[in-house]
């Protein structure tokens, strides 16, 4: 199984992270910027409000497995939005999280696109710019990052990564410890890091 250092395969994916690229998507042009870390997610599952709405108009029309996976990336992004005692605590967990997310993507989205481009990194990169959007949001990064300095994490494989595996029935059932398996209000699965209290 592949290993790769989070801070290195995170920091690839966050260049340029302040100009997104969409290709023919329009750009989040209401992206929640209050003074908080988690901003505004009233239905309360776990993908910011704004963020949601741009999953939706942008890949809901695209099929389950690209909208699924989306989702999953901005629940697993979303976890860097506790404090900072938490995130050095959950850091292997928040990075394992964001593994499971990158690889649902690989599985689900082209390698590249029609002129070539790194069409998964674009639109990884794309989602971050709008998660991390304010100063205290980017800041979790670095918090992550230096909290798994030096450490390898093993990498999941794209086919065994998808919260939503594409057959409709059979859920994958990552043995990982912290993670709880459950479904989200429209019965679709969800797998929960525990973000630890203490």
């Amino acid at each position: 199984m592949k290993q790769y250092l989070y801070s290195v395969l995170l920091g690839l994916s966050l260049i340029a992270c302040n100009e997104p690229m969409n290709g023919d998507r329009p750009f989040l042009t209401n992206l929640d910027t209050t003074d908080t870390l988690k901003g505004i997610d009233a239905n309360n599952d776990g993908i910011r409000d704004d963020i949601e709405k741009w999953i939706d108009d942008n890949f809901k029309k695209m099929g389950e497995g690209k909208y699924e996976s989306m989702r999953q990336l901005a629940r697993a992004l979303q976890n860097h939005m506790v404090s900072d005692e938490k995130l050095k605590k959950n850091a292997e967990k928040i990075a394992l999280d964001y593994d499971f997310g990158i690889n649902c993507i690989l599985k689900n989205f082209p390698t590249e696109d029609e002129n070539s481009n790194n069409y998964w990194l674009n639109l990884t990169r794309e989602m971050k710019a709008y998660i991390f959007n304010t100063k205290k949001r980017y800041r979790t990064l670095k918090v992550v990052s230096q909290a798994l300095s030096g450490k390898l994490l093993k990498s999941s494989s794209p086919n065994e990564s998808c919260e939503y595996n594409n057959d409709k029935e059979k859920f994958l059932n990552p043995k990982i410890p912290g993670v709880r398996k459950s479904k989200t209000k429209d019965g679709l699965p969800l797998y929960i890091i525990k973000i630890s209290e203490d």
